[in-house]
């Protein structure tokens, strides 16, 4: 039985701190109200959903904005 491996999510930014991934963040969306939940590194907006399909994770000393990749999206 064939395994298809989940591809891999795509890196949009990279920052040493909480407060610079929400200025990149912002500057990709082109806007100044997004913010990054310090305990969840959750993204969130006041007053409507953050768009499905992205996510902040911390690794290797540095908190990455990603986009996670949609299986059933077709390119």
């Amino acid at each position: 039985m064939p395994t298809t491996k989940k591809p891999a999510p795509q890196l949009l930014a990279s920052a040493g701190t909480i407060e610079d991934i929400e200025k990149l963040i912002n500057r990709y969306w082109f806007s100044d109200v997004y913010t990054v939940n310090r305990s969840t590194l959750a993204i969130e907006r006041p007053e409507k959903p953050t768009p499905a399909g992205f996510r902040v994770i911390h690794k290797r000393g540095r908190y990455r904005f990603e986009l996670l990749a949609d299986e059933s999206a077709s390119v």
